[in-house]
């Protein structure tokens, strides 16, 4: 076991030096390894854009298992639908979407969509959970894109 301890205090040590903030937040180290394989560069910061590519900033969703998906999750609340509109409609849609999933450990698939895409797709979905009446312990926003619509709407780069 304190080989893989070592190995952990490694990858932490050369991301710190990379300026590749904490692996350990839940999703980090999948993005930080899809980031290297695209050629993109990393966020440094754990919020706003996850990394840049040719575009400029860009959005990475991971996945594991069998079946590609790209949850959205714990978006803002604004307090009308014109104004989470804009909100979600200026964070996701003007830049590039990655989605990804690994298996056993490694990045098997890549799929690149248009933030505007993304926003025609979820946004119908958003406007139906702004204005549910249903109480959710969680009454943040969060949509999934589904593996059919990234298969027929994206475009696969690994």
């Amino acid at each position: 076991m304190k080989d893989i301890a070592d190995l952990v205090a490694s990858l932490y040590a050369k991301c710190h030096k990379g300026n590749f903030g904490n692996i350990f937040v839940p999703g980090r180290l999948q993005e930080i390894v899809m980031s290297s394989l695209l050629g993109h560069t990393i966020s440094t910061t754990l919020s706003g854009a996850d990394g840049y590519d040719e575009r400029g900033e860009c959005e990475y969703k991971t996945t594991t298992g069998k079946n590609i998906k790209g949850t959205y999750k714990g978006i803002s609340i604004e307090d009308t639908w014109e104004k989470q509109q804009a909100y979600i409609t200026n964070k996701l849609g003007d830049m590039n979407h990655y989605i990804g999933r690994f298996d056993n450990g490694q990045l098997v698939e890549v799929w690149k969509m248009d933030g505007q895409i993304v926003l025609d797709i979820l946004m119908p979905r958003l406007y139906k959970q702004y204005h549910s009446t249903k109480h959710r312990k969680d009454p943040r926003p969060a949509v999934t894109l589904c593996k059919c619509d990234i298969y027929k709407h994206g475009e696969r780069v690994i």
